[in-house]
């Protein structure tokens, strides 16, 4: 979606693009937004453009096709926006963990899931859609995981996604802004859904570097979304090492 995406809107100044994901991490994530971008010079989505498709075009039958990895790769996205915009949506992803990865969400249940990420999705989006507000809860998950993609080479984006959430997680009940319980419970989801918590190989140098990155397209700060509850979100701009270092133990 994203090269497809990118070609057609440099293509004389921008063709029609009518968009048709086939994995879960597309249908409610990359298939639904503006942003198209590609890696350039050992950076996440460094090239882009902010251009609407046409259409998209989301059916749930593309899903059964999917290796069990793929649907946990998705489910991942969807419990992010679960976690910053809907506490409803993550209840019903720790509730039926095990049997959205068993159906491929060929049940209403994962329909249900389907609709409700978009909607989250795109409510936070529409007010923002150029991104001229830096503090995007989207963001949740996306300030380290550039870095782990790029460094332990054999992590999906999903799973990467999954190891920032659960670092922020730490930092959040480390810091008090999110209940011990509800940390748990996170963690917890993530692990039933076959999502890494920790993982051999992440260094300190690497969440600074993630860090120092991020703060590069953030206008010079973090804004770094952690969250005050389950279904709500709040920003820092300051992580200390040891805050870190005690977040990786955490995990």
């Amino acid at each position: 979606l994203d090269v497809v995406g990118f070609a057609a809107n440099i293509f004389r100044r921008g063709a029609p693009c009518l968009r048709i994901p086939t994995t879960l991490l597309a249908a409610i994530d990359a298939g639904v937004g503006l942003k198209n971008a590609v890696n350039f010079r050992r950076r996440k989505s460094r090239l882009g453009t902010y251009s609407a498709p046409y259409a998209v075009v989301v059916d749930p039958q593309f899903l059964a096709t999917l290796p069990d990895r793929q649907i946990r790769n998705g489910l991942s996205e969807a419990l992010k926006i679960a976690l910053v915009a809907d506490r409803t949506l993550f209840e019903l992803i720790e509730e039926y963990a095990l049997d959205l990865v068993r159906t491929r969400l060929q049940c209403a249940l994962g329909t249900e899931l389907i609709r409700r990420s978009i909607r989250a999705m795109l409510v936070e989006l529409s007010s923002n859609l150029h991104e001229r507000v830096l503090e995007r809860s989207p963001d949740y998950g996306h300030t380290f995981s550039p870095v782990f993609e790029f460094e332990l080479s054999d992590l999906e984006h999903g799973e990467a996604v999954a190891l920032d959430m659960a670092l922020a997680t730490a930092l959040a009940a480390l810091s008090g802004a999110l209940d011990v319980s509800d940390a748990e419970r996170i963690l917890v989801t993530q692990h039933v859904l076959g999502l890494p918590i920790a993982r051999p190989g992440i260094t300190l140098e690497m969440l600074v570097r993630g860090i120092h990155d991020a703060k590069k397209h953030r206008a010079g700060r973090l804004r770094m979304p952690i969250l005050c509850g389950i279904g709500e979100a709040t920003f820092i701009d300051d992580v200390s090492n040891r805050q870190l270092e005690q977040a990786l133990a955490f995990t």
